[in-house]
């Protein structure tokens, strides 16, 4: 498509105020898409032009001697249209660009070319050009801005021997400009238009939530804000349309978008919806206790919540597991505190729910009752440095040599007790030296003392993750599994339940994430406790809990 305006009539260009609008324009190959050569007052809009076999996707120039086909002075305006794969060599071998301007006979001026998109372009989004050669010969008064470009060499090429001014915005100058005239082409910062907002989408939203606007002018946006509260998360999809995360934080209000031409409001409201979170549950003593026999305890907790969906909370005191026969006695169920007497000499497993009606969480508590088993330590294999366990202030250091717990036979030191029937045991871990990646400490079940006993293991080690480890049974080969990372301090729990060894992992204490099971062949009596080994004979490993 194309126009033509042979000189001027009464001091005007003859061709004015064209529209060319809604057209699909593809496989074009030769002057362009659209070719405008003079006019004034044209409107190029909301056209599609693609897939340019040669040359441009816009073409403006002044390359017809008849009068010159002149431009201006009444602005001639190009927006809103799509040009998907154009600017290619055109049929003189020319290297154009998806909008080419381009001088001769008379000046190019007076356009105004903005909100655009250019998607794939060979040489250039925009190229200036001159080819005739004729003194004088300017562009004028081109304004260039909120231009969409992907895919493009460069956003601006200016073409040795154009002459004159033009002016683009910031958006397009990041694109990349080429001046091959030099001095005598002088290209302009142009002032940003002041945004405004038109919608969004959705227009309630919890925090978290992505949210689309739509406007005008709200490219190179740099803060949006929605009540007061600033979004760490937005993008800018096109000069129309700014996406958003709402913030964490954030109450109903309008949204602001802020760009280099201002700040927009909305004139509506985004509504921030509130979301109920989980009641948090803290145990107020330990959570691990042993008892004599003839006396009880007064567990104790507390509990915060955000008030959602109202301030009413719910307690509960619940036993978990206890000894065949067991009925502990449970005095003030639906409190935050609760004394509790025991029956049965064994190990008990409480837990604490608290509720807000909706949603809930809970803290759980280990109590050792009349058992007082003894922990003792001991090297297991053959070791080259002998290992130990010493308590001070509460915390266990222990230390163990042997060249690994692993393969058909354990070289390592174990700190255990006995354990009869189920039973777990949890310990925070708070360090441990690197003599080897592979070296180990962690939580353990075992027949013996052995070092071929069948076991479970559940290992930290320094550069290889939490490892869940068993030999199935006596002299057997030892098998692996990779359960995740960690950070000190850490929460390790191991549990046996019937025939199975159950390995978790907590942050607080409190909160467990199983980290698998395994099964090998234990005794109703067997061991419980630390183990450790430096993967570096000789060499003392330490750890502490």
């Amino acid at each position: 498509m194309a126009s033509w305006s042979s000189g001027l009539s009464g001091g005007w260009p003859q061709c004015q105020s064209l529209t060319f609008r809604y057209n699909t324009i593809e496989c074009v190959w030769r002057a362009g898409g659209i070719g405008i050569f003079g006019g004034q007052a044209h409107i190029i809009q909301n056209n599609l032009i693609r897939d340019q076999v040669a040359g441009s996707g816009i073409r403006l120039n002044t390359v017809f001697h008849q009068d010159a086909h002149p431009f201006g002075p009444s602005i001639l305006q190009i927006f809103n249209n799509t040009l998907e794969r154009t600017g290619s060599l055109d049929g003189y071998g020319d290297q154009t660009g998806a909008i080419d301007l381009q001088t001769w006979y008379a000046d190019l001026k007076d356009l105004d070319i903005h909100d655009n998109t250019i998607d794939t372009t060979r040489y250039a989004a925009i190229r200036f050009s001159n080819i005739g050669g004729i003194a004088g010969i300017d562009f004028l008064n081109i304004s260039l801005t909120s231009m969409t470009v992907q895919q493009a060499p460069v956003g601006i090429l200016i073409k040795s021997g154009s002459t004159g001014t033009a002016e683009a915005d910031s958006a397009l100058m990041a694109k990349g400009v080429s001046n091959q005239a030099g001095s005598v082409f002088s290209l302009t910062l142009a002032a940003a238009n002041p945004p405004a907002i038109l919608s969004f989408t959705p227009s309630s939203a919890a925090p978290g939530t992505a949210v689309t606007v739509t406007g005008t002018d709200l490219g190179g946006a740099t803060s949006v804000s929605v009540g007061g509260t600033t979004a760490s998360s937005f993008a800018n999809v096109d000069n129309q349309t700014v996406t958003f995360v709402v913030p964490q934080g954030a109450t109903s209000g309008v949204v602001r978008i802020t760009t280099p031409g201002g700040t927009a409001s909305s004139s509506g409201t985004l509504t921030v919806l509130v979301v109920n979170t989980a009641p948090v549950v803290a145990p107020a003593c330990p959570v691990g206790i042993s008892l004599p026999l003839g006396t009880g305890v007064v567990l104790k907790t507390s509990a915060t919540d955000d008030g959602l969906p109202s301030n009413n909370l719910t307690r509960l005191w619940t036993v978990v597991s206890s000894p065949a026969g067991a009925t502990p006695t449970l005095e003030q169920p639906s409190s935050s505190n609760t004394p509790v007497r025991f029956d049965q000499t064994g190990l008990y497993l409480l837990r604490h729910t608290v509720s807000d009606g909706s949603l809930s969480e809970s803290a759980e508590f280990a109590v050792s009752y009349g058992t007082n088993p003894v922990a003792t330590g001991a090297d297991l294999g053959s070791v080259g440095a002998a290992g130990s366990a010493t308590q001070t202030n509460g915390v266990w250091t222990v230390r163990g040599s042997g060249t690994d717990i692993w393969g058909t036979n354990d070289a390592g030191y174990f700190l255990g007790a006995p354990l009869s029937g189920d039973g777990f045991l949890q310990a925070r871990f708070l360090s441990q030296t690197n003599t080897d990646p592979w070296a180990k400490v962690g939580l353990m079940i075992r027949n013996s003392r052995s070092g071929d006993s069948p076991h479970a293991f559940l290992a930290i080690t320094p550069a290889n993750g939490l490892a869940l480890q068993h030999r199935p049974v006596t002299g057997d080969v030892s098998f692996h599994t990779n359960v995740g990372t960690y950070t000190f301090p850490t929460w390790l729990r191991l549990e046996r339940s019937g025939s199975n060894v159950i390995a978790q992992r907590s942050t607080n204490g409190t909160n467990w994430v199983s980290l698998g099971s395994v099964s090998p062949l234990l005794d109703s009596n067997c061991l419980i406790g630390i183990a450790i080994s430096s993967h570096l004979d000789a060499t003392l490993g330490t750890a502490s809990l």
